[in-house]
């Protein structure tokens, strides 16, 4: 990476610093400046053009979150989350979080203001994204919110908002505290620890250096042990019955002669189920193995040090070493069941007879390998970062630059898979038998392999940027002024496993992406006070990327107060996002799709919406003649304190989005299918099955394999909606304090489209976007404890992930529902702070989806109460 312009710039800067000491140290001393997320112009007013949540630790350790991710889910204006949980996730360990309905790809996060390398395994085999996991809630000292557009200040990322980690600095002493939970039902045991030491005065010894060591774990959250979820069989919910129909010993189809399904020989009478067609399985609890959340062990070791250079200089450093571990238990292993793994005559496993029937035709197996065990993954993340810096004032001026590096390596094993070869090897020619009850030790062992994956992605960066808050005088006010230049190069790898190069793990599969890029920016900021009441900030960006040239996005935002009760705000920026690296050097992956239904064979085979669920294979390739997207944010807000004690505020929102880059929607592919001949020439079927066809008339279809689903550049995206926040304090004399509060986000509308030039549908309203969603949080405050009680609660939404596929004779409605958590916080003994609380206090049960056949909300909302307590003890 050539740093010749930036060395030049840190270079001027130092000049810049010794002329203007003697300066500086003369100087009459003011009120001190702060940077506001949203601005690089210093101020001292915490408000800014743009609207900003902020979360300070005091507020943190009443929400009683052991996880970022579990800290942003207390906030209405996050909208979702991935959480890293699945095990069946290209990102398995990892969590991001969107706003605005508009997904982690689209939200910047920071720490102290500058990036973070991204998560080397991309979310869904293409969205990059930084890892929440690998940041400490215990080391967090403020989080800051951006909910508006900031492209033109940080970069192509902040298209939805920007959320800031703030650590502290300039700690002296030492603090320990260590917290614990667990369900009501006994299993997802956490232990955290946090030791945080901070040595030297930057004020009166000249250096401070600040060092935490966090560290966390989580068992296993368990399917068996929650009333929820502890049987597959949801029939009692209007769900399906999801035990398995693989394991002990599985089921088969007679293929080309009356295909009725059929429970495997010496499967026990009590677990024969015959469903509403004829078919008969043998179920297994497949509750009985499941893991709702892995075991989790993050690690980290961080150190922050300042040295003052002078009066008004700093020498700045930061290093941070993290390590996430998480271990899933993935279930059995299954062998595949397509048209390449049907058993002749005259193949070695094939039965001539079973079950007192003659065959004399292809048989299909559903068969599970559980002779081998639960198989599993091990996913190991290491993110470090280091960062060097000054930081300096002269005059009006302030100056900061730094040289930083990040990098995240993740390593993940996938132990006892099946390999393909060895699978078709023994159904061929002898060996491994489907249709015994078990199967001996030396038979199963040449099936099994270890499947390893790799990858790394790394960025480093050179910045420097200037700010004076007053330049020069305008009007009643002052115009300030910040400018800003950064290079930086972006590099990611992700190579899987040798076998899973070559197609050769059964059930599996893998992707390939290597690429980077080199990006090198400047901004300018202005903020223009013509009247003390009136704040204007004009600010432009020019990134110039190596692969695709460049853009320049412009902002335009203002602030007007015209008393000290009223303020009024909006602002106007575009944005350019770029395709990820994923998303244009992946090489040919394999993946399976999360669930499709194929209406052409479904409704002739009578398979209701709950039952007509596909998971084909999917092949996914990268696409360098990708565009950018390009996005327009309006935002415009109010906010009131109409008395010390009473504050509102209103925020609306609204971003355009065009070019987006997606991946051709399947369920629109298989929609269209006999419409556009250009689609159906993605979509590959299985032989068409004569005997099936003649027990069901009108199937005319063999059943769906693998789609083919290109990037393109698609996507038009609307979003529109509001923030509403109230807060009202009540003083209760020498009794104390009694705050109410309440947040509210309501998405007006969504609306995207599906294909090029296509027209757009709304899809507010669906199970992942619901219209709007709100906390209420009343707290009473003393000088010794304070205690909490927190509403959170989602709108009622439709039975369907998206509106646009709803069957008014099947989809219904589920019901808005609230989750109320407790905390209490005792500060009465010296230097010791105590806290315990309760998430889901009522242990509410979340309403059942009937189409996706899975209970509302998050993971934590669906496993009961959960019990936690911490203890924190400052030595001074």
């Amino acid at each position: 990476m050539r740093l010749k312009p930036i060395s030049l710039a840190l270079a001027t800067a130092g000049l810049l610093t010794a002329s203007y000491q003697t300066l500086a140290d003369d100087a009459p001393k003011k009120a001190e400046r702060i940077e506001v997320v949203g601005s690089s112009i210093k101020r001292i007013n915490k408000e800014g053009p743009a609207p900003v949540v902020t979360i300070k630790r005091a507020e943190i350790e009443k929400t009683g979150a052991t996880t970022v991710v579990e800290l942003l889910g207390q906030l209405p204006v996050v909208s979702g989350f991935f959480t890293g949980d699945d095990n069946g996730s290209y990102a398995v360990g990892a969590a991001a979080a969107s706003m605005r309905g508009l997904g982690s790809k689209n939200v910047l996060v920071l720490l102290n203001g500058r990036r973070i390398a991204n998560y080397a395994f991309a979310l869904g085999a293409d969205i990059t994204f930084v890892d929440l996991n690998s940041l400490p809630v215990s080391a967090i000292e403020q989080v800051e919110i951006l909910k508006d557009g900031a492209s033109a200040i940080y970069g192509s990322d902040a298209v939805a908002g920007v959320i800031n980690f703030k650590t502290r600095r300039n700690y002296q002493g030492f603090e320990a505290s260590v917290g614990t939970g667990a369900t009501l039902d006994g299993d997802t045991q956490e232990l955290s620890t946090n030791l945080t030491g901070g040595f030297g005065n930057l004020e009166e010894d000249g250096r401070n250096l600040l060092v935490t060591v966090d560290a966390y774990h989580r068992e296993p959250t368990f399917s068996k042990k929650h009333t929820l979820t502890k049987s597959a069989d949801r029939r009692k919910y209007g769900g399906a019955d999801g035990r398995a129909t693989n394991i002990f010993p599985g089921s088969f189809m007679r293929f080309d002669e009356a295909p009725f399904r059929e429970a495997m020989p010496g499967c026990p009478a009590d677990r024969i189920a015959t469903d509403d067609r004829g078919d008969t399985y043998c179920r297994y609890e497949s509750a009985d193995f499941a893991q709702l959340q892995p075991r989790a062990t993050r690690t980290t070791v961080a150190a922050l040090y300042n040295q003052k250079l002078g009066s008004d200089t700093q020498l700045f450093a930061e290093l941070a070493l993290n390590r996430n571990v998480t271990d899933y238990d993935t279930g059995y292993r299954s062998i595949e069941t397509g048209t390449s793994h049907m058993l002749a005559p005259g193949d070695a496993a094939y039965r001539s007879e079973i079950n007192g029937i003659t065959n004399s035709k292809r048989l299909q197996v559903f068969r599970a390998v559980y002779e081998a065990g639960i198989s599993s993954n091990k996913t190991t993340s290491d993110m470090s970062r280091g960062l060097i810096g000054i930081r300096s004032t002269f005059g009006n001026w302030d100056l900061e630059s730094a040289l930083y590096y990040s990098k995240n390596k993740i390593t993940s094993i996938d132990y006892k898979q099946l390999l393909k070869d060895k699978v078709l090897d023994a159904y061929f020619n002898g060996g491994y038998d489907p249709f015994a009850a078990w199967n001996p030790d030396e038979l199963v062992r040449p099936l099994l392999t270890d499947v390893h994956r790799e990858a790394t992605s790394e960025i480093r960066v050179a910045d420097v940027k200037m700010s004076n808050g007053e330049l020069f005088k305008l009007g009643e006010g002052s115009v300030g002024f910040a400018w800003g230049a950064s290079t930086s190069k972006e590099k990611m790898a992700d190579i899987p496993d040798a076998q899973l190069a070559a197609n050769n793990i059964e059930n599996w599969g893998g992707t390939r992406s290597e690429g980077d890029r080199k990006l090198h920016s400047i901004y300018g900021e202005f903020s223009l006070t013509p009247i003390k009441q009136l704040e204007i900030q004009l600010a432009a960006r020019h990134d110039r990327y190596s692969d695709f040239g460049g853009t320049t996005n412009p902002k335009l935002a203002m602030l007007f107060k015209p008393s000290d009760q009223v303020l009024v705000r909006g602002g106007i920026t575009t944005s350019f996002k770029a395709p990820t690296l994923p998303q244009l050097y992946m090489k040919e992956t394999k993946s399976f799709n999360a669930g499709v239904a194929d209406w052409v064979r479904c409704r002739p085979l009578k398979l209701t919406k709950a039952q007509c669920v596909y998971f084909p294979e999917e092949k996914l390739v990268g696409n360098k003649d990708l565009q950018a997207e390009k996005s327009k944010n309006m935002s415009f807000g109010i906010a009131l304190q109409p008395t010390q004690n009473l504050y509102a505020s209103l925020d609306w929102f609204r971003i355009l989005q065009r070019d987006t880059v997606q991946l051709l929607d399947a369920q629109y592919m298989l929609d269209n299918e006999d419409k556009d001949p250009a689609l159906a020439r993605l979509i590959e079927r299985d032989p068409r099955n004569k005997a099936l066809e003649a027990r069901f008339p009108g199937l005319e279809r063999g059943r769906l394999f693998r789609m083919l689903r290109p990037y393109r550049n698609v996507g038009r995206t609307d979003v529109e909606g509001y923030d509403l926040e109230l807060r009202y304090d009540i003083s209760l004399g020498e009794w104390g304090k009694l705050t109410l509060r309440d947040d509210f986000n309501n998405l007006l509308h969504l609306e995207q489209s599906t294909v090029e030039d296509g027209p757009t549908s709304n899809r507010v309203g669906g199970y992942d976007t619901p219209r709007w969603r709100n906390a209420f949080t009343i707290t009473y405050s003393n000088k010794a404890w304070d205690g909490s009680l927190k509403a959170k609660t989602v709108a009622r939404t439709l039975d369907v992930s998206d509106p646009r596929f709803v069957d008014p004779s099947l989809d219904g409605q589920v019901g808005a529902y609230t989750i109320f958590d407790a905390n209490f916080n005792y500060r009465g003994i010296r230097s010791l702070t105590l806290n315990a609380g309760i998430k889901n206090l009522f242990n509410k049960t979340p309403p059942f989806l009937i189409n996706l056949d899975s209970f509302a909300g998050a993971t934590t909302d669906r496993i009961g109460r959960i019990f936690y307590a911490n203890a924190r003890y400052q030595f001074k």
